[in-house]
């Protein structure tokens, strides 16, 4: 026991007892053996306890201890620890943006002048619409082509036949079409009233019928062999030949047209291929487009120019520059020109020999 030294008296030395050795602090076993196992492979012995707390030596990567020798449950216990803290966080976030979602949607419906607040989750894809088809468009085909061929066939076959077979102007007449206004023409054509009657021997012979606009057309094959081709047009009084385009009517014949050379323009029925002939008052080819103008029984060949940059020529130009096609033009001549083969093409009445076909 102490005692408290009396007035007067001396202190006593305080005794001092020095302290000679401090004794080993024992560490973890997985720490006994992780130092155990690094002094087998000649590595760094980690320092005890005490002295790594007089060095205050960071720790490297080499230094740490060996986590397959830690126990298993440790481990365990660690990851799960994490995972679910993460866990946690996620779930937080997640339902804090429905929560926002929905307070918006409330809002919005709410009030219709709230503007919706484009929020950074995933967005809903709705399934891609098709766009609307397109209505086809509705064509109003000619009457001819609402009907069967077979009925189109059972009308034209005995209308062809009296027309091939009528030896009188009175007997064609009925099968002709507008027969008012080319009944003129027709008696002129036959100016003693009788009609060469060459017959039919074969009906449809390339057996397909063709149509343009008003217009059906097929081939025959007369009592002579000839082959014609026939075009019907619907008027009035029913379907009916073109006696215009039968016969390639033309407003004058050839060889008066080619003798008296008219300055005033002529139909004619032609047949029309592109040329590279430039002569005489025709001589610039840089005005002038020319073709050859073939008469239908081909026995007279005229030289025919347009203008090459006018809408008459776009007009005629074929679309194969090697091809021939059947129309309808005027001609006439130049005033003053001495050449008999050259005109000018003043005008294009139709494409093909039958006018109004309602192309």
């Amino acid at each position: 026991m102490l005692r408290v030294p009396a007035a007067g008296e001396a202190t006593p030395p305080l005794v001092e007892k020095k302290i000679e050795k401090i004794a080993p602090v024992s560490l973890p076993e997985s720490f006994q053996r992780a130092r155990e196992r690094k002094a087998a492979e000649g590595g760094a012995v980690p320092a005890p306890a005490g002295e790594a707390r007089r060095r205050r030596k960071q720790s490297r990567d080499d230094d740490q201890p060996d986590w397959d020798k830690v126990p298993a449950e440790r481990l365990v216990r660690v990851g799960k620890h994490r995972k679910s803290g993460k866990g946690r966080w996620w779930i937080a976030g997640l339902l804090a943006s429905v929560v926002v979602a929905a307070l918006i949607v409330v809002a919005v419906r709410e009030d219709p002048e709230v503007e919706p607040i484009a929020i950074a989750i995933a967005p809903v894809r709705e399934a891609p619409v098709a766009a609307p088809r397109p209505a086809p468009e509705v064509t109003d085909l000619p009457q001819e082509m609402n009907r069967s061929e077979s009925e189109i066939i059972a009308e034209l076959e005995p209308l062809t036949r009296g027309f091939l077979e009528a030896d009188t102007v009175g007997k064609l007449l009925p099968f002709v079409r507008d027969a008012g206004r080319v009944g003129e023409k027709i008696r002129a054509w036959y100016p003693d009233g009788k009609v060469p009657a060459p017959g039919m021997s074969a009906f449809n012979t390339s057996n397909a019928l063709a149509y343009r606009g008003r217009l059906i057309s097929l081939s025959v094959r007369t009592n002579d062999f000839e082959e014609k081709q026939i075009a019907f047009i619907r008027g009035e009084d029913g379907l009916k030949i073109d006696w215009e385009s039968y016969v390639a009517w033309s407003e004058m014949p050839w060889q008066r047209f080619i003798s008296e050379k008219p300055e005033r323009p002529v139909l004619f029925r032609v047949t029309l291929k592109m040329l590279e002939y430039y002569n005489f008052g025709f001589g610039d080819e840089r005005k002038w487009q020319s073709y050859e103008l073939r008469s239908p029984d081909r026995e007279h060949v005229l030289y025919g120019y347009v203008r090459q940059d006018s809408p008459l020529n776009d007009k005629l130009r074929p679309l194969d520059a090697k091809s021939s096609r059947m129309v309808t033009v005027k001609l006439k001549y130049i005033p003053g020109e001495e050449k008999r083969n050259q005109v000018v093409i003043d005008g294009l009445i139709s494409d093909g020999w039958v006018e109004d076909a309602g192309d």
